[in-house]
C-alpha cells in the first residue's frame, strides 16, 4: 500500500476494527483496533500528509511509543503516527506536505517494527468505542506521483547502558546492529547467527559503541594460529572475535 505518509510500497499488517484481535483491544476499554498497521521496517521515513502543526512530539507511555500527532490544517483531524523509531519534529512546529515527521520504528506497545496510524476527526465522539477515532483508510492521501528518489537513511541512535542492560541479546543483534549494516549499506553481509554478532553484543554490553560498520565479517588468522577468528572493521575500530570466544580491539 502506498500513501503520501509514508516511504515506499508498506504492507498491512492490521486492518481497522480487524476481526482477529477485537478480544485483545477489549481490556483497553476498545471495540477493537483503533488504527491502521503497516508492517515497515525500522527507518521507513514519516511523512505529513497535508499542511499542519505538530500537536505532540514525545514519548507516550499509554503503548504508543515515539508519538508524533499531526493537526491538519484544513479539517481539523488529528493523526498519529505511533512507535517511531526517531523523531524529527518537535511540538507545536508547522509542517508542511511531505515535512519529515520521523523514522517508524518499534516502541511502546509493540510487537515487531511497524507504523500505527490512527485518525481522530474534529470533533471526535469520545465515545465512539474506539476512543475517539475512526478508519483512516478512506481519507489517506495516496501517493499518485512517481515515487520520491531515495533518501539517506538516518543513523541509528546508539543505545544508553540502561537500555542495553533491558535487551536481550536478539534484540540487541536485531534492533542495534542490524540497523548499523543497513544504514552502512551492508544488508546483505549481516548474518544474525554470525560469530562477529556475540562479539558486539559483548561490547555493547561492555560499554563500546564502535559506530557503523564498514567491511563486514572477514576470517582473520588461520585454524592453527590461536588468534584465529573473525574481524569486522566499524566506524571507529576493528573488533576481533577469537575462536576462544574472547574480543580484543585494534585501532
Amino acid at each position: 500500500m502506498r500513501s503520501a505518509a509514508w516511504a515506499g510500497d508498506q504492507p498491512i499488517t492490521q486492518t481497522w476494527n480487524d476481526p482477529c484481535c477485537r478480544a485483545a483491544y477489549a481490556r483497553f476499554g476498545l471495540r477493537g483496533h483503533n488504527g491502521l498497521d503497516l508492517g515497515c521496517w525500522t527507518g521507513t521515513v514519516l511523512s505529513a500528509m497535508r499542511p499542519g502543526v505538530v500537536q505532540w512530539s514525545g514519548y507516550d507511555g499509554s503503548g504508543y511509543g515515539e508519538l508524533v500527532i499531526v493537526r491538519h490544517d484544513d479539517d481539523g483531524a488529528q493523526w498519529y503516527y505511533g512507535h517511531q523509531h526517531v523523531r524529527l519534529v518537535a511540538t507545536g512546529d508547522r509542517v508542511a506536505a511531505g515535512t519529515r515527521l520521523g523514522t517508524s520504528g518499534n516502541t511502546g506497545n509493540s510487537s515487531g517494527p511497524h507504523l500505527h496510524l490512527g485518525k481522530r476527526p474534529a470533533g471526535y465522539d469520545p465515545e465512539n468505542g474506539f476512543g475517539g477515532f475512526v478508519d483512516p483508510v478512506p481519507d489517506l492521501i495516496f501517493s499518485l506521483a512517481p515515487p520520491p528518489p531515495p533518501v539517506p537513511p538516518v543513523p541509528p541512535v546508539p543505545p544508553t547502558p540502561e537500555e542495553v542492560a533491558l535487551m536481550t541479546d536478539w534484540e540487541l543483534i536485531n534492533y542495534v546492529l542490524a540497523p548499523l549494516y543497513a544504514w552502512a549499506g551492508m544488508a546483505a553481509a549481516f548474518n544474525p547467527d554470525g560469530g562477529i554478532q556475540k562479539c558486539w553484543v559483548a561490547a555493547l554490553r561492555a560499554g563500546v559503541y564502535a559506530g557503523r560498520p564498514r567491511t563486514g565479517d572477514r576470517p582473520y588468522g588461520s585454524a592453527a594460529n590461536p588468534e584465529a577468528g573473525w574481524w569486522a572493521e566499524f566506524e571507529h575500530r576493528v573488533l576481533i572475535y577469537h575462536q576462544d570466544g574472547t574480543m580484543s580491539w585494534n585501532g
